[in-house]
């Protein structure tokens, strides 16, 4: 997982020097006023993969979410997600497992861009609900089995950070891409989290 980290903050560097660039690049150009100030109130859907430490391959999230101006370059926002998977292992054993998240983050969106594209960095806390149940029948007391760290595991908290970018393709709807890291604030559990998604972002 930590190359995965090592990718977003990659990403996010990117995501500066392109912002910056372009508002350097298009300064001769005409500028939609409206560009520079955000839409009082978001609300979207996403879906995306998620790349758990533990279990694997990928498991599919979904999500929704909601976004409040705090500035002009600022959003509040908050979200809820999901995702699920039953054939993934954990120390040595094979589980099902489940992750219910709701999170509050902030965007810093960079508005000095092109016109229809805005990419933007966020940071924030989340709230994980997750489920892990042991799928092997294997009764044998010497076999690996489930660690009781993880067969109890209920509720734990992380912090969020990522990029992402918004594109403008309708009057009042973007499309959204979006790299999230998820970092569970628990040493005794691996269960980090990398996440793309990609969604619908409408104005209300």
């Amino acid at each position: 997982m930590k190359i995965y980290a090592l990718l977003l903050c990659g990403l996010m560097a990117t995501t500066s020097v392109y912002a910056e660039y372009s508002g350097e690049s298009h300064s001769a150009m005409e500028v939609n006023p409206a560009s520079r100030h955000l839409d009082s109130r978001q609300a979207g859907v996403k879906i995306g993969v998620a790349q758990v430490e533990q279990l694997g391959d990928p498991a599919v999230t979904y999500g929704v979410y909601g976004n409040v101006a705090m500035g002009d370059n600022v959003l509040g926002g908050a979200s809820l997600d999901y995702w699920s998977k039953s054939n993934g292992t954990i120390s040595s054993t094979p589980v099902d497992a489940s992750d219910l998240t709701a999170s509050l983050d902030l965007k810093y969106i960079f508005t000095d861009v092109a016109r229809a594209v805005r990419p933007y960095v966020f940071g924030g806390a989340a709230a994980h609900r997750f489920v892990v149940r042991e799928t092997s029948e294997d009764t044998n007391p010497y076999s690996n089995r489930l660690e009781p760290k993880y067969r109890d595991l209920v509720g734990k908290f992380g912090l969020d950070y990522g990029a992402g970018i918004m594109y403008r393709f309708g009057k009042s709807t973007d499309a959204v891409g979006e790299m999230r890291y998820r970092n569970i604030m628990d040493p005794a559990i691996s269960l980090s989290q990398l996440v793309f998604t990609g969604g619908l972002n409408f104005m209300m």
